[in-house]
């Protein structure tokens, strides 16, 4: 009975089917070999090239750091050419003039008060032309001291944007720089996430 079990051979037909789901099989194994040792030059491939995109961004990072490290020299930089500036502007003359506008200020007013309490007409008219060339001179003056404070702030605002604009441009080019590396790394990854 034994020789009976080690003797049996199936029949062709199974055989052959056998034969067949085997290689099939190892067709399939083989595919898949295939298509993991694809996969793992691709995954590699992108990992290298986030590596470098990472390490570009790391070393965009660190310049804008040292540039960018020492605010407070920078912030003194900016004190020193308010003081250039504040130094060039005629201090004594802006005071002479503030002095003689608050002093013509008083002038009108005064004169406008006498004219409208006086019960001499003429003498009202007479002080009422007064306290007007005080007003007008008043306004007169008040255009000077305006002027000097304009000129004053365009030539700080000059001198500040020489200093501040090409650091800021410097800046924005740090920032543009790297949002594009960060771009360039999440698309480089991007393959990874579409399996």
């Amino acid at each position: 009975h034994d020789k009976q079990l080690t003797d049996y051979s199936p029949p062709l037909t199974l055989r052959f089917r056998s034969s067949a789901a085997m290689v099939f099989r190892l067709a399939l194994l083989f595919s898949l070999a295939v298509v993991v040792g694809a996969s793992h030059k691709d995954v590699e491939g992108t990992v290298n090239s986030t590596e470098q995109v990472i390490s570009a961004l790391q070393e965009k990072g660190a310049a804008a750091n040292k540039r960018f490290a020492n605010v407070s020299d920078f912030n003194d930089k900016l004190d020193e050419i308010g003081h250039r500036v504040e130094a060039d502007f005629d201090a004594q003359l802006y005071s002479e003039k503030t002095k003689d506008f608050a002093e013509l200020a008083q002038r009108a007013s005064e004169k406008a008060k006498k004219s409208a309490s006086s019960t001499n007409a003429s003498i009202a008219e007479e002080l009422g032309d007064e306290a007007e060339a005080a007003l007008q001179n008043m306004t007169k003056v008040g255009f000077e001291v305006d002027a000097m404070e304009k000129d004053l702030h365009d030539k700080l605002h000059v001198a500040l944007a020489a200093k501040l604009d090409p650091e800021v441009a410097v800046a924005d080019k740090f920032k543009s720089e790297a949002s594009h590396l960060q771009k360039k790394a999440h698309s480089t990854m991007d393959p990874l996430y579409s399996w």
